[in-house]
């Protein structure tokens, strides 16, 4: 069954290869925008970098381009930092939370209250990870405790 799955990978791989090799829009060098969107999709779709340089080396290899391993490494790493990112450019997440709720505050009608919940707080801001959502939660209950927001409801 897994020899099944391995050959149907490489075979589409194959297929995938041969058809921008007819196409004729892929440049004589392994760094060129088809294989870094073809890197793109592989690494954010949840292959580790070392099954992507193992997939693009056989790739590079059916379409005879000299590179070296660490090459393909180091063109990976630069594709998965060029395509996050920065946490360190980013405003404290304190920061980010109070303009949201002031962003929200002024896009309503002051005549009737504004609520929104964390999910839309995590949506807006880009909030994913664990850590960062759990700061969310603990900004959210400080601004409540200072009296600058006001609880709508509770989950029961």
């Amino acid at each position: 069954m897994l020899y099944l799955s391995i050959s149907v990978l490489f075979k589409t791989i194959k297929r995938i290869a041969g058809m921008i090799l007819m196409i004729h829009c892929v440049a004589h060098s392994y760094k060129n925008p088809v294989d870094d969107d073809i890197i793109y999709r592989l690494v954010f779709g949840g292959a580790k970098p070392e099954q992507v340089r193992e997939i693009m080396m056989q790739i590079y290899s059916w379409r005879n381009f000299d590179v070296t391993p660490e090459e393909l490494s180091a063109h990976i790493s630069d594709i998965i930092s060029a395509n996050q990112p920065e946490k360190s450019a980013r405003k404290p997440l304190h920061l980010q939370i109070e303009e949201f709720v002031t962003f929200v505050a002024n896009k309503a009608d002051l005549s009737q209250s504004v609520t929104f919940s964390l999910h839309d707080c995590y949506i807006h801001l880009g909030i994913r990870e664990a850590t960062e959502k759990a700061s969310c939660r603990m900004v959210i209950s400080r601004m409540v405790s200072r009296g600058q927001i006001e609880p709508a409801g509770h989950k029961s």
